[in-house]
């Protein structure tokens, strides 16, 4: 699910945005205020998931490939949101690791 659009030129993250920022933002949208993915540019709308999380989502096939990212990557670009989000502890990656 993407969490990040851009918005009157600013990127936002959806998780970021507190559900009055998320309501104020939809309603925005509904009247006519331009998503745009972050992943591809093309025109989004804004959604919640069933486990609670603000995303955005494409209205119909784009043929964007964000689809493709797996949540590891997804991870990477957005540790912060993960990191804060989960009850799973993820331990930093250290230099010194072996693989």
């Amino acid at each position: 699910m993407p969490l990040k659009a851009i918005v009157d030129g600013e990127t936002i993250i959806g998780p970021e945005l507190s559900k009055e920022e998320w309501t104020h933002l939809k309603s925005r949208h509904k009247k006519g205020l331009t998503i745009t993915m972050g992943c591809c540019g093309r025109p989004g709308h804004l959604r919640i998931s069933t486990k609670g999380t603000q995303h955005f989502y494409h209205p119909f096939d784009t043929g964007c490939n964000y689809g493709e990212e797996s949540r590891e990557h997804r991870e990477i670009k957005y540790p912060e949101f993960y990191l804060t989000s989960s009850s799973t502890f993820i331990p930093p990656i250290s230099a010194s690791a072996k693989l």
